[in-house]
């Protein structure tokens, strides 16, 4: 049986029913609710207000029993709730991810979600749009904008997708939106292109020349270091920069591979991150 108190507020217009339901968890009533604004969900939308307590209680019950009484949470508004969910700083799904496996998500791969956003969603949706009103066919409007428009391919317009998908996937698991927009959009299928990658005489070309260039300084030696160890074994970027003189093993006391050494990569270097683990962390 619902438990309730009924109580009355004097407006401007005249007296109004209130009412506050017992919340067994807590203990005592929650914050009171309107009966008229109860009897406008319920359907009825008479001008007269009412009257009796007796026609308010019936309201209450009614309300209650249609699971009306509970007050909805106000949506955020779409874009902020985006941008601070790419806010590396503040937002509480990246603190709480690094927090279970740290690194798991960078400053820099926040960044790059971020400036996706900004550059190629937010001009196409209506800014005013609340978390709660995104639909499907909003996102996919925004991927045939995309499209048509021919200015990124489609390796970039996935990016785009990625930069709402997991906000939205999110917003989901916690409940702040009863469907999932995201659900049944597909990613595009990436374009393919010739990778041109470079035969070994041309990779032979480019070190020669590097390493010319550096003995006479007129660049720096470790510029034909990184391109010559990024050739050699397949290091990224970062990992190169990262590396340091403690990472590398020389092979002694074995005439075949005495002048070769072991490389351990230990950690990567990113623009704004700095030192930190490797993409695949190990």
């Amino acid at each position: 049986m619902v438990r309730f108190s009924l109580y009355k507020r004097r407006r401007a217009k005249g007296v109004y029913y209130y009412v506050r339901f017992w919340n067994p968890e807590k203990k005592s009533y929650d914050p009171g609710l309107s009966i008229e604004t109860l009897r406008s969900k319920l359907g009825d939308d008479s001008f007269r207000r009412i009257g009796t307590r007796s026609a308010a209680a019936a309201i209450a019950v009614r309300a209650y029993e249609e699971g009306l009484t509970k007050k909805e949470k106000k949506s955020p508004n779409f874009i902020e709730y985006v941008l601070n969910f790419w806010d590396f700083d503040n937002s509480s799904y990246v603190k709480l991810k690094n927090k279970t496996k740290k690194g798991s998500i960078g400053r820099d791969h926040c960044l790059n979600m971020l400036g996706t956003f900004k550059k190629n969603f937010l001009p196409h949706i209506n800014q005013s749009l609340k978390l709660s009103e995104i639909t499907q066919n909003d996102i996919e409007n925004v991927i045939i904008s995309l499209i048509d428009e021919g200015n990124i391919s489609n390796s970039t317009i996935n990016n785009v997708i990625l930069s709402v998908q997991k906000p939205l996937n999110e917003a989901f698991a916690r409940g702040m939106i009863k469907t999932n927009p995201m659900k049944n959009i597909k990613m595009l299928q990436r374009e393919q292109k010739d990778r041109g990658i470079p035969a070994k005489n041309e990779v032979e070309a480019v070190l020669e020349y590097l390493r010319k260039e550096g003995s006479a300084g007129r660049i720096s030696m470790k510029i034909y270091l990184a391109v010559a160890l990024a050739a050699t074994t397949g290091m990224r970027q970062g990992e190169i920069r990262a590396l340091k003189k403690d990472c590398i093993e020389f092979v002694e006391n074995n005439v075949e591979y005495e002048d070769q050494a072991i490389i351990t990569v230990k950690e990567n270097f990113a623009k704004t991150d700095g030192f930190k683990s490797t993409k695949g962390r190990e």
